[in-house]
């Protein structure tokens, strides 16, 4: 294989970039600004950055930005592709948009409160099923959550399935919204007519085989368009498989459904699923409380040996959240 480069040097407007070669495999590459001032990323940037790889790319070689990273600052970034943003620090506004297929974006909005736009307008009216956002408003296992959004815009083209996930929602901080209406989860909706469309609350096993799951529901958000189409988005993250044969890598539940849809391999129906009372699973420390002297602790667990593992806390009085997992 022909060498390719590691890094190389990009500048828009007053903004100097490093992009960096993050996966050999795929020669996919991220697009990172420097520290410091807040950016704004959006697709003429990422255009430009993608124009300088392929100047670069040895002969018959494809070179992809398939990543951006924000400045630690107050940053604005439009990602209209499969891959991942990574906003860091500050308060940050993320705009994603779905793709057909089971292509996905990944979105890491960081610290800060921050506002993730879910979009979907460019979903083909024909998509049976597509994969769209796997969503997180703050870092994993951080002592200090912010008071992070969620809002689905442009929903109406859907007239299929897109299956995503919201990884770290928490009742007592976040929002929820559909095209800037917010959802009262924290005061236990479960049904109703928001931004023009009909949402549930439901209980769904999603695609965690584990024994001990089984009838171990999480809480799913459903989204259903006039044109019959389906937004499918769990509200808790993904949780660990003890056995190692979950999606992926083996080591979690798939983070997205790839063929356990409800109405499949004996699940029920969408129209046979259970409507709940949204509760609060309290994966994370709520908003209102302070630790006696002690710490706050949110714990992470991203495969076995970390669920095993113990969570020590302080002498003094701490704050523990065990997380998803069964600890």
């Amino acid at each position: 294989m022909a060498d390719v480069p590691q890094t190389l040097d990009f500048s828009y407007g007053d903004t100097n970039y490093t992009i960096r070669l993050y996966q050999q495999a795929g020669l996919r590459y991220q697009l990172v600004p420097e520290d410091g001032s807040a950016v704004t990323i959006d697709q003429e940037v990422i255009d430009a950055a993608q124009n300088v790889l392929d100047q670069n790319a040895p002969d018959g070689m494809s070179l992809t930005l398939h990543q951006v990273s924000g400045a630690n600052a107050d940053d604005t970034i439009t990602f209209w592709q499969d891959g991942g943003v990574f906003a860091k620090g500050g308060h940050d506004e993320v705009d994603a948009q779905a793709t057909s297929g089971t292509g996905q974006i990944h979105t890491y909005a960081g610290a800060g409160d921050d506002t993730t736009i879910l979009r979907f307008q460019v979903i083909p009216a024909g998509e049976d099923h597509a994969h769209g956002h796997h969503a997180r408003g703050d870092d994993d296992g951080s002592r200090v959550r912010g008071n992070d959004t969620f809002d689905f815009r442009d929903l109406d083209n859907v007239r299929g399935v897109v299956v995503g996930r919201i990884e770290d929602f928490e009742a007592t901080r976040d929002t929820i919204m559909i095209d800037g209406q917010s959802i009262d989860l924290a005061g236990g909706f479960s049904s109703g007519r928001i931004g023009g469309y009909d949402v549930r609350v439901v209980a769904y096993n999603g695609d965690h085989n584990d024994p001990s799951a089984q009838g171990d529901m999480q809480q799913w958000l459903l989204i259903e368009t006039d044109e019959g189409g389906k937004i499918f988005y769990a509200l808790e993250g993904a949780r660990v498989d003890m056995d190692g044969n979950g999606g992926g890598s083996g080591r979690q539940e798939s983070h997205f459904l790839k063929w356990n849809l409800p109405g499949t391999d004996g699940n029920p129906g969408w129209d046979d699923l259970t409507t709940v009372s949204f509760v609060d699973p309290v994966n994370y420390v709520p908003a209102g409380h302070t630790p006696d002297g002690g710490d706050i602790i949110n714990d992470a667990d991203s495969d076995a040996a970390a669920v095993h593992e113990i969570v020590n806390g302080t002498p003094s009085g701490d704050l523990i959240a065990a997380g998803l997992n069964d600890d």
